[in-house]
């Protein structure tokens, strides 16, 4: 159904390429090596027992060996950068095999476990899987975007256009549009545009459709520094579980902020004085001094034995953005760890531009796509060398 369903109804004659490489993509597991490098040679010896021909026996080793990559960009990448869309869709080629790779994709997730695939992350696979689509086809179907920026058009039709919010609504970028609904984006656009200069507004909302939480924040003019590890610290302190975030500077006036938060201290929708104390906790993080919140051991990841634990690692990719740089730290979770990460990248003058967290049982992927407190892309190998130090302490002290 939806989305997901269109995708299969397309894939055709390649069907049974795909079937072959759900069997087969994990079959590397347990030999040394990568297991997506040796299911790749797999799947090339077994293709011709098949019957498969030169070009079907390629577009299956293609499946086999990168498997696991539309799931890292989709879920630890920023996808409003075109120059990772378009990366990706250079690899993959055509919309007939993006197709391929977005179905085994759900299927290799889902078969994890019950519950592993969600809405939240059918909506990220399906933003990578329609803007890659239209790298690929440029006809099929940024159509939505241009619709979407028509609709906004006209819920403000009667704002003159030397009014700010005409102005906000005439430069909003295509990512923005793409993420959030034409209502939404008005209502949020309004009230930003309405504050008086070194003004903010919170807004905390339930949100049905993913069983999430939305936090936005939107400050004009604004003198805060640290906005992103202070918001941070505010969620920290009401025990959530931050699932993305993305930053939006509009206008160079305009700062807005969405973070999408589960709150496990509740089972369905959140009541409005709890939403109430969220958007509280966030505000005073804002107004005053962020808190210290020691970090504590996440109660329901599994009890491990010290030998076990994995030490914290961290990568830094700068040649995937053009514009930006790329920071995913792997560690243990723990209660407060996004918010010492977010302090330890202020405090080296980093700054969030989006963030992607990721948690697998008792380990979390968090991606962090940062420039310079300027908004150029950090080209200094030391100072990325000095960072990747710094947030690997952090991620390893537990403190």
């Amino acid at each position: 159904t939806g989305w997901l369903g269109d995708v299969w109804r397309h894939v055709g004659r390649r069907r049974r390429i795909l079937l072959l490489a759900l069997l087969i993509h994990d079959l590397g597991k347990g030999y040394e090596g990568d297991h997506s490098e040796v299911g790749a040679q797999i799947a090339r010896d077994v293709a011709p027992l098949f019957g498969l021909d030169e070009d079907e026996s390629e577009v299956l080793e293609f499946l086999v060996l990168r498997h696991l990559l539309m799931a890292e960009l989709a879920f630890r990448r920023n996808v409003d950068d075109d120059s990772l869309v378009l990366t990706f869709a250079r690899e993959v080629g055509s919309p007939e095999i993006l197709r391929l790779l977005t179905v085994l994709t759900m299927a290799d997730i889902a078969a994890v476990g019950p519950g592993v695939w969600n809405q939240w992350k059918a909506e990220l696979l399906g933003d990578l899987y329609n803007r890659t689509l239209q790298v690929l086809d440029p006809d099929a179907n940024d159509r939505g975007v241009d619709l979407k920026r028509m609709e906004i058009s006209s819920l403000v039709a009667d704002v003159d256009d030397s009014d700010p919010l005409a102005r906000l609504v005439a430069g909003l970028p295509r990512g923005f549009l793409r993420s959030y609904e034409p209502k939404r984006v008005v209502e949020e656009l309004t009230e930003l545009t309405s504050l008086p200069r070194g003004g903010q507004f919170i807004a905390v909302q339930w949100q049905t459709d993913t069983s999430t939480i939305s936090v936005t924040v939107g400050l004009r003019d604004s003198s805060i520094s640290g906005v992103f590890h202070r918001i941070a610290a505010g969620l920290a302190s009401q025990r959530l579980e931050i699932l993305s975030a993305d930053i939006h500077t509009l206008d160079d006036e305009y700062l807005i902020d969405h973070f999408c938060v589960i709150d496990r201290d509740f089972v369905g929708p959140t009541p409005e004085g709890r939403l109430s104390e969220i958007s509280k906790a966030v505000e005073s993080c804002l107004e005053n001094e962020v808190p210290s919140i020691r970090r504590r051991w996440n109660p329901l990841a599994s009890e491990m034995q010290a030998a076990q634990v994995l030490p914290a690692r961290v990568q830094v990719d700068n040649d995937s953005s053009v514009d930006g740089t790329i920071i995913e730290v792997f560690a243990e979770d723990s209660d407060g760890l996004l918010l010492a990460l977010s302090r330890t990248l202020y405090e080296h003058q980093f700054s969030v531009r989006s963030a992607k967290i990721s948690t697998y049982l008792d380990q979390i992927v968090d991606a962090f796509h940062v420039v310079d407190f300027d908004g150029a892309k950090v080209e200094d190998s030391e100072r990325l060398a000095t960072i990747r130090r710094a947030l690997k302490e952090v991620a390893g002290s537990g403190v």
